[in-house]
């Protein structure tokens, strides 16, 4: 029989090791004011997305520390779908170090070209114009299967609603207009989140 704190310990383990490798990425990159936000973003869409996902990640810390403050948005998953939250999150941290490592020091958190920005079609890359936002994803479906909370899982999906239909399209315009033919080229031998194109 798998117990409520064996799903608590596996959400804690794989919570603090995405935190160590989101926050090491922005050490290793130069943390500035424009890491968090830049203009690119505008105010109302870089507002609700930054809201969303701190919410989340409230709820995450608060269902770490007490599951009992939580009850208010739990529900009733099968013990063993739960459990595969343990594989996604495996997978979501493996693709996400991958993604970093792919990037290097290209990598920013906000929609703004870093001097020097190269066009990284390498690695993880290759196959995906946007792995880390689907690591980002499969995180989230881990840490809402483990908590088993609507809470968590809802302010999750939201937050990458607004990415996938606001973000990314003014992250493709921004590196098409600094990349030219380079990046349209590599936009046609690439899917968005996955599949090399012959």
């Amino acid at each position: 029989m798998i117990t409520e704190p064996t799903f608590s310990l596996s959400l804690f383990i794989l919570f603090f090791v995405f935190i160590i490798a989101w926050l090491r990425s922005f050490f290793l990159t130069g943390m500035t004011k424009s890491s968090f936000y830049s203009a690119n973003e505008g105010i109302l869409a870089g507002l609700t997305f930054r809201l969303t996902l701190t919410s989340s990640l409230i709820g995450i810390i608060i269902f770490l520390i007490d599951p009992g403050i939580m009850k208010w948005s739990q529900i009733m998953i099968h013990p063993f779908i739960r459990l595969s939250g343990v594989v996604f999150g495996v997978c979501a941290i493996i693709l996400f170090y991958w993604a970093l490592r792919s990037l290097g020091n290209n990598f920013f958190a906000s929609l703004k070209m870093k001097e020097g920005h190269q066009l990284i079609t390498s690695g993880l890359y290759k196959w995906s114009r946007h792995p880390m936002y689907v690591a980002f994803v499969i995180m989230w479906l881990s840490f809402f299967l483990l908590s088993a909370n609507w809470f968590i899982g809802s302010t999750g999906l939201v937050t990458y609603v607004i990415i996938f239909i606001w973000r990314i399209p003014k992250e493709e315009r921004m590196l098409t207009e600094h990349f030219g033919a380079r990046y349209l080229n590599y936009k046609k031998q690439t899917g968005l989140f996955g599949f090399h194109k012959p």
